[in-house]
């Protein structure tokens, strides 16, 4: 909790420095809160065109905290007032105890660390994809870890200074009730999950609508483009936003030509990691290019994501699930009835009951209702993750408190024993939600800095390159590449393919996907059980 604390205050200062620079382009309001996460956004796009060239490992995360402090000091930031009242203390220590919890989410070991290390060993890394599906995505909030995890946030805690900027927000637009969310975002604060950084900008964008600050639509176009790069599938208000604005395009030429800077960013890094436009969407696939990934892959990813809603249910036939239409998928979800899917159906549910509410009050909302139906309507098709709606209920949830009045002290009240609760009594939050499953017991030795996984693994050689084979957990948490997990060798077995080097054993070169060869399956085979071996022991 105490390293939190001094890594948030230095995190202030380098995102004040930066974000200063954006004032007069995008908060004409001169919001401290708006400064601090533009800063963070700015620094982001310097780290996504660098990685391109460099790893943005220790050195460049000196130069980068150096100008960031230089440019604080310029502008004496130091001399900024801001209401840190009684109750803004209170809410900042519950969100460092609860960001002081391990990471327990399990796409924090599958890729979200992964992908940091990646980017601090070599930077982007062409072909990325064919290694490990999952890396191909790189979101820019993992490309703002990945700029300071080896100097000031070596725990991966940047949710913890989102959610500060948060608290700062809502203080200075008045609307207390909005931290009523703040539970709800506990559950992402340990992780260095980009959901968060979907919902804090997202509430951030409808909040300037909803106020009218000056401006707001030049500035909410652009935060629409990073929108995008953090997780593209939080497109609905990214759509919305510039749907509307184009009967004043004239008005906004200059957020017009920033987008655009951003959309070429988006498609290259895409074409650099994946050879896909819009991955991971096989439409999108350039299988003209070296790195390009096999479209069998792709429609596995596909099975894949109607899948993972399953994951209760034991011993599925694959050969079976893959011939299922749409109907026979649905009744099968529906014989198999999970909390997960449960949830898509009630986020589903509300959206639609939303839509039919504006249309029937004709309220200034039908647009953005009408685009989450169609969401769904995707969804429903593609996989019926309840996550992938969180971003509309977000909205939702602050359409429904904004003209709510709740005295703060009931409201820090509720935080605290939301955030006590989530600590310690972690069961009733696993019981409930399957990817907290890694969530572990708080100890005494948190308050001064957060737990890390122990992870052990076991160097060998693999496909002609040097690996390191994770032992004791299925994913590769921190691991420096190159490393092959439990998963990693399921996958690589089960689709037929695994990942070389373009160039023999230069990583920067990139990676494309080789068909196994009978000794491939061998040496996968053999580190298996290698893995299964050193845990029977154990």
């Amino acid at each position: 909790m105490l390293y939190l604390i001094i890594s948030s205050i230095i995190y202030f200062i380098i995102s004040y420095g930066f974000g200063k620079l954006m004032d007069p382009l995008m908060n004409k309001n001169h919001l401290l809160s708006i400064r601090l996460i533009n800063g963070l956004f700015l620094m982001g796009i310097l780290s996504l065109i660098f990685a391109i060239f460099i790893p943005l490992n220790i050195y460049y995360e000196v130069i980068l905290l150096t100008i960031g402090i230089a440019l604080f000091i310029l502008q004496k930031g130091w001399k900024i007032s801001w209401e840190r009242g009684k109750s803004f203390l209170i809410i900042f220590a519950t969100i460092c105890l609860v960001g002081s919890m391990n990471a327990f989410m399990f796409d924090t070991y599958s890729y979200y660390l992964p992908t940091i290390k990646w980017l601090d060993q070599y930077g982007l890394v062409k072909g990325i994809a064919n290694f490990d599906f999952n890396l191909g995505q790189h979101s820019l909030w993992h490309i703002i870890q990945a700029s300071f995890n080896e100097s000031i946030d070596g725990y991966y805690k940047i949710n913890v200074f989102l959610l500060i900027i948060y608290i700062l927000y809502v203080i200075e637009i008045k609307r207390f009730q909005l931290l009523l969310l703040l539970p709800l975002f506990f559950l992402f604060t340990a992780s260095p999950s980009p959901d968060l950084a979907v919902y804090v900008l997202s509430i951030l964008m409808i909040s300037q609508m909803l106020i009218s600050h000056k401006d707001s639509l030049h500035q909410n176009l652009i935060y629409s483009a990073i929108l995008i790069l953090i997780k593209p599938i939080a497109f609905v208000l990214p759509v919305f936003i510039f749907i509307i604005s184009i009967k004043q395009w004239k008005n906004h030429k200059k957020a017009y030509a920033i987008i655009l800077v951003l959309a070429l960013l988006f498609f290259l890094k895409n074409i650099y990691l994946t050879a896909n436009l819009i991955f991971p969407l096989k439409i999108g696939n350039i299988r003209s290019l070296t790195h390009s990934i096999p479209e069998s892959i792709y429609d596995i990813s596909a099975i894949d994501g109607r899948l993972v809603t399953l994951k209760h249910v034991r011993d599925i036939n694959m050969e079976w699930f893959k011939t299922l239409s749409l109907r026979e998928y649905y009744m099968y979800l529906f014989e198999n009835m999970h909390y997960s899917i449960f949830l898509f159906l009630a986020f589903s549910c509300l959206m639609i009951i939303y839509f039919i509410h504006q249309f029937m009050t004709h309220g200034s909302m039908k647009l953005l209702s009408l685009l989450w139906v169609l969401k769904v309507i995707l969804f429903a098709l593609i996989t019926v993750q309840y996550r992938f709606l969180l971003d509309g209920i977000v909205i939702l949830g602050v359409l429904f408190l904004w003209n709510f009045k709740i005295q703060l002290k009931v409201i820090q009240s509720f935080i605290v024993i939301a955030a006590l609760i989530l600590i310690f009594y972690p069961n009733l939050v696993q019981k409930k939600v399957s990817y907290a499953r890694l969530m572990q017991p708080y100890t005494l030795k948190q308050l001064l800095k957060p737990q890390k996984m122990d992870v052990k693994y076991q160097k060998v050689t693999l496909f002609h390159a040097p690996y390191r084979v994770i032992l004791n957990y299925d994913v590769s948490c921190d691991v420096d590449p190159l490393n092959i997990n439990k998963l990693l060798i399921d996958r690589y077995v089960y689709q037929g393919y695994h990942a070389e080097n373009i160039n023999h054993n230069e990583i920067k070169s990139g990676f494309k996907s080789v068909k196994n060869s009978n000794r491939d399956i061998f040496d996968l085979t053999k580190y298996y059980y290698m893995i299964y071996y050193s845990r029977k022991i154990e």
